[in-house]
């Protein structure tokens, strides 16, 4: 309708001009909200939607943790890693030319992991013909058993089907073997282990160790192994070490894993 009088001058519109909810999906252009429009959140937190369509903010979780899927109709969640993955702890090298040593420690095996595994990657002894193997520290007695209180079992291809040891279960050994008769001639015979340390940290099961290795004999040809072996003394388990029956080792990589359990 036209005006009585002068017309007023004109002003933009204000917040308060407008009833809430007027504005709907259906008056926005697709692509016109940038991220300034959006609220202030929190840092590190995602954006989900509730049981009912409604968004909702997922927890930033801790450090460390992943984004877990809980399937259709729940929302994610940030969580640690699930069970039964190997993660890397610590890893040693030796290399030829270096000063041989005794052994190779691996301190404390954290109560984080129940199981725990070594990869052994061309190690070498500086005497030919050496037993491979490891020794156990136990917690309680805050030293490693280093008595004849260890038992192994193992068979290798070059065996003809005889155990490659004492050839029964009793305990006469001085360390838990995982490899038998490894050579080092001409620096060429390494050999290659994989051992799994079950259940660690039991203070009533002893610890038990399954392997799996290679090796060459003569510098001509392979030899491939499968063993177990045990502790008579049973208690937690807080380091290992890896170590030649005598003499030293002179070459050689090796990495320690463990394995959480969650639930």
């Amino acid at each position: 309708m036209p005006y009585i009088g002068k017309q007023p001058t004109p002003v933009p519109l204000t917040a308060g001009d407008l009833d809430d909810n007027i504005i709907t999906q259906a008056k926005m252009a697709d692509d016109a909200i940038a991220l300034a429009e959006l609220k202030a959140g929190t840092d590190g937190e995602l954006i989900s939607w509730d049981a009912s369509g409604n968004p909702v903010a997922i927890g930033a979780g801790s450090s460390g943790h992943f984004l877990k899927s809980q399937g259709a109709g729940s929302q994610p969640v940030f969580a640690a890693a699930g069970g039964g993955m190997w993660t890397e702890i610590e890893n040693q090298s030796l290399t030829t030319g270096e000063t041989d040593v005794d052994y190779i420690d691996f301190e404390t095996l954290s109560t984080d992991y129940k199981d725990f595994q070594v990869v052994c990657t061309n190690y070498l002894s500086d005497t030919d013909s050496m037993h491979f193997g490891m020794q156990l520290y136990r917690t309680a007695a805050t030293a490693y058993d280093t008595a004849n209180v260890y038992a192994s079992r193992g068979f290798d291809s070059e065996a003809s089907g005889r155990d490659k040891y004492s050839g029964t279960a009793t305990t006469t050994t001085t360390i838990i073997f995982v490899c038998a008769n490894q050579g080092s001639e001409a620096n060429v015979e390494s050999g290659n282990t994989i051992a799994t340390i079950f259940d660690v940290h039991s203070t009533t099961i002893p610890v038990q160790v399954l392997y799996a290795t290679s090796f060459w004999v003569d510098n001509a040809r392979m030899v491939h192994g499968l063993g177990a072996g045990t502790c008579s003394d049973a208690g937690a388990v807080s380091k290992i070490r890896l170590m030649y029956a005598s003499n030293k080792i002179s070459n050689g990589d090796f990495t320690l894993y463990g394995r959480k359990i969650t639930t």
